[in-house]
């Protein structure tokens, strides 16, 4: 009901109150009887219809028809007629006024029109002390509601029109964060790889999934000038847009030093005294990068604080360990270099922690063990990591939120 009263046309409204005030104020004339007044005639009824149509003003000259009402009355009063009824519709304008925020005036007019009968009443009349009193008390405690509830009305709509304010400006901020996230979305999807390298003789395979918009876990492939192939994995301490500058700052130097240097640790030493200069405080990079020699199954691997690889043999499941602090930490870290062969028919899986790190329902995690576990009992025809994530749905349940971002890689040296 209150919808559909908000949506009329304000002048539908304004026509149906001049028109109840109109026939109120003539309904009033007619039927008031005092003794002392005049009679009602024309200039009785033309004055409360006057009254009733500068109502017509109150939106946009308040104080305006305010004043004009006031006069009108007075005249009317002045000219002894009868009944104090036709003050009734003065509601209307005292109300108008102190909604749009004018409330020196009706408060100026309440008090003139209170006082004024009040000291005339004590002083000029023989009107009885406590009937003066009385009339005073209605009179004034009839003005000061209608003033007060001007006033409440204005001040619920300045709130309302102060949170409709915040309202839109959260809406555009919305807005404005939503679209530098697409951004660094589309800044994080130009340094994932397009397309997986091809070695002879290898099977890769790898997936990416952020918990939002843009994430900090990253993976990478790049040919150097040997002929082998470095492959880089990493994660950034924080999420969303920061993390993926940070990302790509990282993936940026990998490329840059990975071709220029001899081996894997020499490469994390370089990029972490970059990003010492240039990482925000309390963030820092976890990465594992590897060199693989495709002919031979070598692989020199240095790692920055990152998960350890899994290697899956027919012997089981063994993790490669290498020390290092994360990258963008401290200033002069060594980074340990280690060397390890994956031989035919096994398989070397990265991962960062969003796998192994998420929780059910139950708060319970899905942990390392886990993920060795299903890597030893994944069949070579089977697709690792569409095991792994089978497996993860299969414990976290369908209504699960990602809590991390999900990163694998897998290579597989296939058997002669």
């Amino acid at each position: 009901m209150r919808a559909r009263f908000e949506r009329l046309n304000p002048l539908v409204i304004d026509v149906g109150l001049v028109v109840v005030v109109g026939a109120a104020i003539s309904i009033t004339i007619s039927a008031a009887r005092d003794p002392s007044a005049r009679d009602p005639d024309a200039l009785a009824y033309g004055l409360g219809l006057l009254m009733a149509i500068l109502l017509f003003g109150r939106r946009r000259w308040p104080v305006g028809t305010l004043l004009a009402t006031a006069a009108v009355l007075s005249v009317y009063f002045n000219l002894n007629y009868p009944g104090f009824v036709p003050a009734v519709p003065f509601a209307v304008p005292l109300y108008s006024a102190a909604a749009a925020g004018s409330l020196g005036w009706p408060l100026t007019i309440s008090v003139l029109w209170v006082g004024g009968p009040f000291l005339y009443g004590l002083f000029a009349e023989t009107t009885p002390v406590a009937q003066v009193i009385n009339d005073t008390l209605r009179d004034g405690a009839f003005f000061a509601v209608i003033v007060l509830f001007g006033s409440f009305v204005r001040g619920r709509r300045a709130y309302a029109a102060e949170v409709a304010e915040r309202l839109r400006r959260a809406e555009a901020e919305s807005e404005r964060v939503a679209q530098e996230l697409k951004v660094a979305r589309l800044v994080q999807q130009q340094f994932l790889p397009d397309e997986l390298p091809d070695l002879p003789g290898w099977q890769i395979a790898a997936f990416y999934r952020s918990a939002r918009e843009v994430g900090g876990d990253f993976y990478s492939f790049v040919e150097l000038p040997t002929g082998e192939m470095g492959i880089a994995i990493g994660d950034v301490t924080d999420k969303g847009a920061p993390a993926a500058l940070v990302m790509a700052t990282t993936q940026g130097l990998l490329g840059a030093e990975a071709p220029r240097v001899a081996t894997p640790s020499e490469a994390l030493e370089r990029m972490n005294e970059v990003l010492v200069l240039n990482t925000p405080e309390k963030m820092f990079v976890t990465c594992l990068y590897l060199v693989l020699d495709p002919a031979t199954g070598r692989l020199l691997f240095a790692n920055a604080g990152h998960n350890l690889p899994y290697l899956s043999t027919g012997d089981g499941v063994s993790d490669l360990r290498a020390i290092g602090m994360p990258l963008g930490l401290m200033s002069g870290s060594n980074y340990e270099l280690k060397d390890a062969v994956v031989p035919p028919g096994t398989r070397l899986l990265l991962h960062s922690d969003g796998l192994a790190e998420a929780h059910n329902r139950d708060g319970d995690m899905f942990g390392f063990p886990r993920v060795i576990k299903v890597m030893e009992n994944c069949r070579r025809e089977d697709d690792l990591i569409q095991t792994l994530l089978a497996e993860l749905e299969s414990f976290t349940g369908p209504d699960w939120g990602q809590e991390d971002d999900i990163t694998l890689v897998t290579l597989e040296r296939l058997a002669p």
